[in-house]
């Protein structure tokens, strides 16, 4: 930037501060010992964030869902596409984006296709996830349909070999918005007859450990990055399922096995025309909407925050890719 004349920094420097948790950070603003922060979004920010200290959030370019492992090692039951329009069919997505996100943002949207970010572009079709709002019917329909049975009324469905639909669910031990997450959806399915394993993980079992090698799950709650290019081909690609025989490479970390999506992937990769790659996005929202590879959930909002008294100028860049500290060239300390 300092070969632009409109970006010469205002201050000599700036200095990073690490901190390993959110709370740290907000602590660290209240003291002084910071001036800003782009923290994970969290709980509680509209009343944490207060007196000198201001913040921004909306916009996102990161998507929070329950990411489905369907080659995961510690499944007692198959995972089937039926198994998972049920979970869908259990969920009141509005009511987890707004304990998720609500005190965050004002009126948090459930996002509603899965892979692209509906502030890029025309790329993200409501329609594709939309269906899915709590239908106890449709759920005993799907399960019923493979066998599923609900001895108790009040209790949980049951397969074949006497399985009760008990799902391992795994996020980051600690992070209290997903942790909330996992608290209201047991709650929110048990009438359905869907309970849930809870198992959490530190951010780096979870993340190096776990998430690379497909050993986790089948369900997990975490964030995925998306991009203005409509570009879901890690997400779907039929090769990239990580497997030992790839070395555990690739990013299908759900194990989508759709030869259509993958191919239809590629085929949006290829194409050049912004007319008729919508609608190979369309096609493959559609698949998607149907196959239930993962739930998507809500878009995680970018989160600025700053102590007014301190420093001047953050804002404009918050809800952009680049995050929020891209325009610190024209931040000012107050009074210096």
């Amino acid at each position: 930037m300092y070969w632009d004349a409109d970006r010469i920094p205002l201050v000599e420097r700036v200095v990073m501060v690490p901190r390993q948790d959110t709370d740290s950070e907000v602590v660290a603003l209240q003291t002084g010992e910071a001036m800003a922060a782009f923290p994970q979004p969290f709980p509680g920010a509209k009343d944490r964030l207060v007196g000198d200290l201001t913040f921004i959030g909306g916009g996102g370019t990161f998507m929070e869902g329950l990411w489905i492992n369907q080659n995961a090692p510690d499944r007692r039951f198959d995972v089937t596409k039926n198994v998972r329009q049920a979970v869908a069919y259990s969920l009141d997505r509005e009511q987890i984006a707004d304990i998720a996100l609500g005190s965050i943002i004002d009126d948090p949207a459930v996002l509603q296709c899965a892979g692209w970010n509906p502030t890029f572009g025309a790329w993200c079709q409501d329609s594709d996830f939309a269906g899915y709002t709590q239908d106890a019917d449709k759920v005993a329909e799907l399960l019923e349909a493979e066998g599923w049975t609900r001895p108790d009324p009040d209790g949980l469905w049951v397969n074949a070999d006497g399985e009760e639909l008990v799902i391992q669910w795994n996020t980051v031990a600690g992070n209290k918005r997903r942790e909330d997450v996992q608290a209201l959806v047991t709650e929110m399915t048990a009438p359905f007859g869907i309970g849930w394993e809870i198992i959490n993980y530190d951010a780096g079992e979870l993340f190096q450990n776990r998430l690379p090698v497909m050993n986790f799950g089948p369900v997990a709650l975490f964030a995925n990055s998306t991009s203005p290019d409509p570009s879901v081909t890690a997400l779907y690609d039929i090769d990239g399922i990580p497997t030992e025989e790839n070395g555990f490479s690739g990013q299908n970390f759900t194990a989508y096995a759709s030869q259509e999506a993958s191919d239809l992937s590629f085929a949006i990769d290829a194409e050049v025309d912004p007319a008729a790659r919508l609608e190979l996005v369309k096609q493959l929202g559609v698949i998607l909407g149907e196959d239930v590879p993962w739930i998507p959930l809500y878009l995680l909002p970018n989160l600025l925050t700053w102590n007014t008294t301190l420093v001047e100028g953050p804002g404009d860049w918050a809800f952009s890719a680049y995050g929020g500290f891209a325009d610190m060239y024209d931040w000012t300390v107050v009074g210096g």
